[in-house]
């Protein structure tokens, strides 16, 4: 696939890598991104109204989020040693994430980038195995 673009009304949608970029629209519903590895595809996810929910062990690839009213959760099973992560545009002082990242943090080749947006909570986590 060269493109895949999916959009939903009320449905929530639940995904895995996609070989491909894939560009999401969300009305009144959530999205949620889960694998071992997103390796494959990149991610442009646009929610109108709803959660955005992102897991992996590892992310390889750009991911751009926007809530525009709801959460917005990220779960890295493992330490990334290669990101860039930009909050600054996360719910006013709604924002959670390890004490040692700052609103724009970079580790290692600074790739992939993730930027996330949204108007309600924003949870950055790195769990614990």
């Amino acid at each position: 696939y060269t493109r895949f673009d999916i959009t939903t009304k009320q449905m929530v949608l639940h995904m895995q890598d996609f070989n491909a970029p894939v560009h999401v629209i969300s009305e009144q519903a959530g999205f949620s991104l889960i694998d071992t590895d997103i390796l494959r595809g990149t991610y442009d996810i646009d929610v109108t109204s709803g959660p955005v929910y992102i897991e992996a062990d590892t992310i390889l690839n750009d991911i751009t989020a926007n809530v525009n009213n709801g959460p917005l959760n990220v779960c890295f099973n493992k330490e990334p040693v290669n990101l860039y992560l930009d909050t600054t545009n996360c719910g006013p002082g709604w924002v959670e994430r390890p004490a040692d990242w700052p609103a724009v943090y970079r580790v290692g080749n600074e790739t992939p980038k993730l930027i996330l947006s949204n108007y309600g909570p924003a949870t950055i986590e790195v769990a614990d195995k």
